[in-house]
């Protein structure tokens, strides 16, 4: 890559900024007293006194660009220390020699990179890391060294734990652990100890998904990528790719070098969001463009034989391997099938099956099942049913577990009837926040180890269990093909999220309790209205049971026909005087009528109904960290309750004839999994918004297909490609491809 002399190509203000710096200090050095203030100068009017002339435009630049609060309370002595052992690395070490004014200035000489803690690093790291880079030629070679070295002989490493993001690098050393910006910050730190130039580098958002992400830059004739505690060369980065799909007119995806000289934009402190004291040049432009290396198709058998899933998910993070599209059929089986294998054969999900107990976040779930007949070539179907109770002792909701076991058992003809116990003695005891993780891993370890067919998973309840099914399909509904409510309360959930799934309402007429039966048959009109305005969508029934309370046989032997109100509408006007019919109400006979489409082609998602699938609670849970925010073949960013939603409400539909996605709802972000069932391979995808379509030619990647694989837990959710449509702060629409660029296929050989 062609570079400019203070930075990489293609990016002119940051070179005009760069350039800029020099001009500044000679300016700054005679004004020190107008632009600081008289108090504030005084307190470093004896340091200026003190230092040589050759110090003083040093001086002068760190006084005229330093924060306030540093201004404020920064000791002199700090200051000077710095100076000094900056100019003395300058004299000393010979890439350091070479280097611009404006470089030394802005990339070596300042304290500070971030918001972290101020401190006396630099003499005692100039006289440590002096030994480490002796021998070294060029300002790359000693960068390397640094990095492949002091982690391991300060003991400083990754971790979640740390006390905070953002870390002095006395601090790190102090607790031995860091983010990856206290990582960056200490590369840096060392660095310019040595008089290598450095700046730390993120961006506060993936494109692709996830948070942010800190490395750095060094400075060797140009700008270098390198990820702290990672990289042994220049500019090979595990992020190049997701780096080269940063959008750089949005604030949101766009990636920023800190900047101690003062530039109008702020560096976006994720962990500080309202400070704006840092100073950042937009360096996006700089990572626009990557290259892989063209892969044999038989690296894939050999990487999938000597690497469990999550570790080969790991390296294709750093080196992807592109999916030619005649090998992705026999790619994806063999992924899967891996998949199956690797969690057959975890000890921790073995003792789950073997013990029926789930345990999330301190929350226990168990579970009884019973096998009914010989399983059918596309699995069994698997039916979980959640029992009555709640707000009760312990004792009182074991019982009514043990009874669910058998409740709905004889409508079972060929499948799986497993009965859940809710994970408290709560009334919500079947929805709380950890019980959407362990359905999850529930369905995940039967489709493995059960043989369940994942497009047969269905879920009924009765009572408390009835409460559940309204909430627990409105927030996870790719996981069922229909669910069947019976006595229970909706208590303020939304139907929205059912479009794709059948649901069965059943209710006793005299059922008062908390207006059960009324709130029921609301809740039957609402979704009418929706199936009216949705056509094909939202398949329901409403069973209101003629002279029933609380109890009423939704589980009677086949032929056993009960007198039910199917109108909700007209039961709500006439009463007694509605309608009725003569129905088998048995919830599994009127569940088996349904399989899940797992790819529909419209997608309706109140996002505000949503289930926590994270694993970051219970470390080893999922095999990879976290899980996207879900619904069926599009996602958001990663839940976090603590962050607001991009979108409140998302509706799109994909045209039968054209195969154009059509947005009709979003907020700023959406991301879309392409699967081949859905769209052909290194096809075209258009995809319109706001009257505008944009288009993009998506390449199946490994990576994509392995991290799906993992997330989802579902043969029918392998998506080797994606692609991301956000909006900038202007309204400007950009749709980016999650896949690495085409140019790199992968290929068996001939």
């Amino acid at each position: 890559m062609r570079v400019c002399s203070t930075g990489f190509s293609g990016n002119a203000r940051e070179c005009a900024s760069t350039l800029s710096i020099a001009t500044a200090w000679m300016l700054c050095a005679t004004v020190i007293t107008a632009s600081t203030g008289d108090a504030q100068t005084n307190r470093f009017e004896a340091l200026k006194q003190k230092l040589p002339e050759t110090q003083q435009a040093a001086l002068a630049f760190l006084l005229e660009n330093m924060p306030e609060g540093d201004r404020e309370t920064l000791s002199p002595d700090l200051l000077a220390e710095h100076i000094q052992y900056a100019t003395l690395a300058r004299d000393t070490f010979p890439w350091a020699k070479e280097i611009p004014d404006a470089i030394f200035l802005n990339e070596v000489l300042p304290y500070a990179n971030l918001d972290e803690r101020r401190d006396a690093w630099r003499k005692s790291f100039f006289e440590r890391f002096s030994k480490t880079v002796d021998g070294c030629q060029t300002a790359g070679e000693a960068a390397i060294k640094l990095n492949t070295s002091i982690y391991d002989e300060l003991n400083v490493h990754y971790s979640r734990e740390r006390s905070k993001a953002c870390m002095s690098p006395l601090e790190s050393m102090e607790e031995r652990k860091a983010s990856c910006s206290g990582l960056s910050i200490l590369l840096v730190s060392a660095c310019r100890a040595v008089g290598i130039p450095a700046r730390v580098v993120g961006t506060p958002v993936w494109v692709e998904g996830g948070g942010n992400h800190t490395w750095v830059e060094i400075w060797d004739g140009g700008w270098h990528s390198i990820g702290a505690a990672e990289s042994k060369a220049l500019n090979r980065t595990w992020f190049a790719r997701q780096a080269s799909q940063q959008i750089a007119d949005n604030p949101r995806h766009a990636i920023y070098a800190a900047s101690f000289q003062k530039t109008g934009i702020h560096f976006p402190l994720v962990w500080a969001p309202t400070n704006t004291s840092v100073s950042a040049i937009n360096v996006t432009t700089n990572y626009a463009s990557t290259t892989l290396e063209l892969i044999d198709g038989d690296a894939i058998d050999k990487a999938l034989a000597e690497h469990r899933l999550a570790d080969l998910l790991m390296q294709l993070e750093k080196t992807d391997m592109l999916i030619q599209t005649n090998e992705l059929s026999r790619i994806t089986e063999k992924v899967w099938a891996k998949y199956v294998e690797e969690i057959t054969a975890d000890t921790q999900r073995q003792a789950e099956q073997e013990a029926k107990v789930i345990t999330y976040d301190g929350k226990t779930m168990r579970y009884a099942y019973t096998v009914v007949g010989e399983k059918p070539a596309t699995g069994y179907a698997l039916y979980i049913a959640l029992h009555g109770g709640g707000e009760a002792p312990t004792g009182l909701n074991d019982s009514q577990w043990q009874h669910m076991q058998t409740y709905y058992l004889n409508g079972v003809t060929n499948g799986i009837y497993l009965a859940a116990r809710g994970v408290t003695d709560n009334w919500n005891l079947h929805w709380r926040e950890q019980s959407f993780a362990c359905y999850d891993r529930l369905i995940e370890n039967m489709i493995a180890f059960g043989q369940v067919d994942p497009n047969r998973v269905y879920l009924m309840g009765f009572s408390a269990g009835g409460d559940a099914l309204y909430q627990i399909p409105a927030r996870m509904p790719d996981r069922w093909a229909a669910s069947a409510m019976s006595a229970g309360h909706p208590n303020g959930v939304p139907p929205d999220n059912y479009a794709n799934l059948g649901f069965l309402i059943q209710v006793g007429e005299n059922d008062k309790a908390h207006k059960r039966n009324t709130v029921a048959a609301e809740y039957g009109v609402r979704i009418r209205k929706l199936q009216e305005e949705h056509p094909g969508l939202y398949a329901h029934a409403t069973y209101i049971h003629a002279r029933c309370f609380h109890n009423f046989a939704d589980h009677g032997e086949k032929g056993s026909l009960q007198r039910v109100y199917t109108d909700p509408a007209a039961w709500q006007e006439k009463g007694t005087n509605a309608p009725t019919e003569r129905i088998d109400c048995h919830s599994i006979r009127w569940l088996d009528q349904y399989v899940r489409h797992p790819l529909p082609r419209k997608l309706i998602w109140d996002c505000t109904t949503r289930a926590t699938r994270r694993g970051d609670k219970h470390p080893g849970f999922w095999p990879t960290t976290e899980k996207d925010n879900l619904h069926y073949w599009i996602g958001t960013d990663r839940y976090d309750k603590d962050t607001p939603l991009e979108a409140e409400r998302i509706v799109i539909d994909v045209d039968a004839d054209t195969k154009q996605i059509n947005v009709l709802e979003i907020g700023n972000f959406v991301r879309l999994y392409l699967h081949p069932l859905m769209f052909a391979p290194g096809q075209e995808i258009m995809v319109q918004v706001n009257g505008k379509v944009l288009k993009a030619t998506p390449t199946p990647s490994l990576r994509m297909l392995v991290q799906s694989v993992l997330d989802r837990g579902d043969p029918n959710y392998c998506f080797p490609a994606s692609l991301t449509l956000s909006r900038n702060p202007e309204g400007t629409w950009a749709l980016s491809s999650s896949s690495p660029p085409k140019t790199a296929l992968l290929q068996r050989k001939r």
